[in-house]
């Protein structure tokens, strides 16, 4: 995950790089020519925006292990 560079065809581009679940392999999303600056915002942006989608995600599923733990505890 994170943001790389490619060359196509002499230009380079920046492009948002994750793991995506579903296909189980890694996606590239194209944020355009790396001479704009508007690529790297964007970039980053859906970089930051991956990251809430993982932190909720990471949350939940560690309020049910803390749960499945307290739940053990009383036992």
């Amino acid at each position: 995950m994170g943001i790389t560079r490619k060359t196509i065809k002499g230009s380079e581009y920046v492009y948002f790089a994750y793991y995506d679940n579903t296909s189980k392999s890694k996606q590239y999303k194209s944020c355009g020519p790396a001479t704009n600056n508007e690529s790297m915002i964007k970039a980053i942006s859906l970089e930051r925006d991956y990251l809430e989608r993982r932190k909720d995600k990471l949350t939940k599923e560690i309020t049910q292990i803390q749960e499945k733990i307290n739940g053990l505890a009383k036992l």
